[in-house]
């Protein structure tokens, strides 16, 4: 940040990371970090950003980059080329949006994040788990 920031970050948070800055950034990948150092040159601000903004950019570099990631492994898969096949994957999203909605309703009245979580779901739907299987990876089972 000071190649960044130069004597404006030195004045505010000195020339080494405190301890909270570095138990706040360790959960991230160098990849993420790396990612969050070039928004901070991209952003219109001339001031550094704090603990909590540089967290929300690194947040925000996280789930971009993972969506990459997911794209990326997408797009290796083959495609789908037998018409029975385009058929009975249709099938297989009907069922899981009929089986699906239940899941999404209990998520929801716990409070729980339902994009990340929608995005989990359709990652291990993608992979072809089943619905009881994902329902045990993410932690969740309907209550009757």
């Amino acid at each position: 940040m000071v190649g960044i920031y130069g004597t404006q970050w030195i004045s505010q948070f000195g020339d080494v990371p405190t301890q909270d800055w570095y138990e706040a950034l360790l959960p991230f990948s160098g990849q993420v970090l790396e990612m969050a150092l070039g928004r901070c040159c991209q952003r219109e601000s001339r001031f550094p950003p704090n603990l909590p903004e540089f967290l929300s950019i690194c947040r925000w570099c996280r789930d971009d980059w993972q969506r990459h990631v997911e794209w990326r492994e997408a797009s290796s898969r083959p495609a789908i080329e037998d018409a029975s096949d385009v058929q009975g994957e249709k099938e297989r999203l009907r069922e899981f949006v009929i089986q699906f909605r239940p899941i999404m309703l209990q998520a929801l009245n716990r409070g729980l994040d339902l994009p990340d979580l929608h995005r989990r779901c359709r990652v291990l739907f993608d992979a072809g788990e089943s619905l009881e299987a994902i329902v045990r990876e993410v932690g969740l089972g309907v209550q009757e």
